[in-house]
């Protein structure tokens, strides 16, 4: 596969994502760590 253009102007990105319905994703804090102990005894 080849990348055969890009997208460089904003306005139609931000055209092209609020169509996908993609631009307004709030983020949030990934989850919490799991303690070492409950991951080493899963995997045995």
């Amino acid at each position: 596969m080849k990348i055969i253009s890009f997208i460089e102007e904003i306005e139609i990105i931000e055209m092209i994502l609020r169509h996908l319905g993609l631009w307004d994703i709030r983020n949030h804090d990934p989850p919490p760590p799991t303690p070492a102990s409950e991951t080493d005894s899963k995997s045995s």
